[in-house]
């Protein structure tokens, strides 16, 4: 039988489950690396002629959770915003298709995508003046209205440009239909629409007394997701962040906080 600690020290992070109400399978949030939970109390101090109050009282406490993950789960993500699950078939981005110019035209390796009306074609060519070799972003026109080292036109997957830019070479990016990838429809939905979950929070460790597993559970009853953010900077890595709000039950249960060496 492991040995208890009376005093428990934590190190490194754990691992966050999630069950929406009406739901029996947990959802992971895959890759979990930094989570804080934020136990908050409001303080009404009250005060006579003096500098320090006469009387605290403790008013209302609120439970904030942050995860930050380095995965992004767009199943989990779908059922925080209280919308479809992810369907197959979407569009995609080609980026920096290399582009070589023969005869004036080209032709792009996947159809671009213009259902919208508008057309996603970036062509940059690679224009050389005075012994410099320069990237130009081309302009779209209609057909016949190329302009060397100026514009282009498109038609299907057929990029024509202006008979003196034969011979050259760019690159060009667009979107394109790719029925590999899966996709999430973010829709304007009523409010207090998004699920209550019951969230739980494990963290194990080694016990310094006789080297037993020690495991941390944090469980909380009902929990609304507040939102997520994911900045994406150079030379970093990107953190999906989300946060949550934890509230009392029907029955008055906030949670629970146990430890247990196994």
């Amino acid at each position: 039988m492991a040995v208890q600690q009376r005093f428990k020290q934590v190190f490194g992070t754990g691992r966050l489950l999630a069950v929406p109400n009406g739901g029996s399978v947990q959802q992971p949030y895959a890759d979990l690396y930094d989570i804080e939970v934020d136990f908050k109390t409001d303080l009404k101090p009250i005060f006579g002629e003096g500098q320090y109050p006469i009387a605290v009282a403790d008013g209302h406490r609120e439970i904030d959770i942050t995860a930050k993950s380095w995965s992004l789960d767009l199943e989990s993500l779908a059922t925080d915003f209280n919308i479809a699950a992810p369907a197959s078939g979407t569009d995609s981005y080609i980026f920096d298709e290399k582009v070589t110019i023969v005869a004036h035209t080209y032709t792009l390796a996947n159809a671009p995508d213009t259902s919208s009306g508008a057309s996603t074609v970036q062509l940059t060519m690679y224009v050389t003046n005075g012994g410099i070799t320069f990237p130009v972003l081309y302009e779209q026109v209609a057909s016949g209205h190329e302009v060397a080292g100026v514009s282009f036109s498109l038609s299907g997957s057929t990029i024509t440009l202006a008979t003196a830019d034969t011979a050259t070479s760019g690159k060009v990016s667009y979107l394109y239909a790719n029925t590999n990838g899966t996709m999430v429809v973010i829709v304007n939905n009523y409010q207090n629409s998004s699920p209550i979950y019951t969230l739980d929070l494990f963290k194990r460790d080694r016990s310094p007394i006789d080297n037993s597993v020690g495991v941390l559970w944090l469980h909380l009853q009902a929990v609304r997701f507040g939102g997520t953010k994911f900045p994406i900077k150079e030379n970093e890595w990107a953190s999906w962040d989300r946060t949550f709000k934890a509230y009392a039950d029907p029955t008055g249960t906030v949670g629970t906080l146990t430890f247990c060496n196994q």
